[in-house]
């Protein structure tokens, strides 16, 4: 009885390793050589990628625990959401504070940078500002243009 036990257990040793050895490698659809660097690699020149549809609601209250990285579209607001370990962002979102409001996109919070990573005020354009359409006139502060005409004014 003891040798059946050992045989046995090397057995349960050998198919377990070789299963083990199978699970860790690569799987291809339509690929014969899989990337070794991924898990699954898809090719397909007439078809993409369809992942996980689902509401708002689904995706924040239905999932339970998502895993860092688990991507989703959110079919209220038309975008890929990813989870981040903490929470849900957008996929291509620059933060939290950005907000999108019809044809309006704006943040509240942070101060903004063109051609400067250290904004001094709520907006700061490091260098030239052009400006097409309006005569050439450049306006600044509160009704500042309200009588503009928008031809060339000097």
């Amino acid at each position: 009885m003891r040798n059946y036990m050992k045989s046995l257990g090397l057995v349960f040793i050998l198919v377990g390793g070789t299963l083990g050895t199978a699970l860790s490698q690569s799987v291809g659809l339509n690929n014969a050589t899989p990337d070794a660097s991924s898990i699954l690699d898809l090719t397909a020149t007439d078809r993409g990628l369809l992942v996980p549809r689902m509401t708002t609601t689904q995706r924040t209250t239905g999932i339970a625990s998502p895993a860092t990285g688990l991507l989703v579209y959110d079919t209220d607001f038309n975008e890929f959401y990813y989870y981040d370990g903490t929470g849900w962002a957008a996929v291509g979102s620059a933060g939290a504070n950005w907000t999108k409001s019809g044809n309006y996109v704006y943040n509240t919070t942070d101060s903004i940078g063109i051609g400067t990573s250290t904004p001094g005020a709520k907006l700061d354009v490091a260098g030239h500002i052009w400006q097409t359409g309006t005569g050439q006139s450049v306006f600044l502060g509160e009704g500042a243009g309200a009588n503009d005409n928008l031809t060339t004014n000097v």
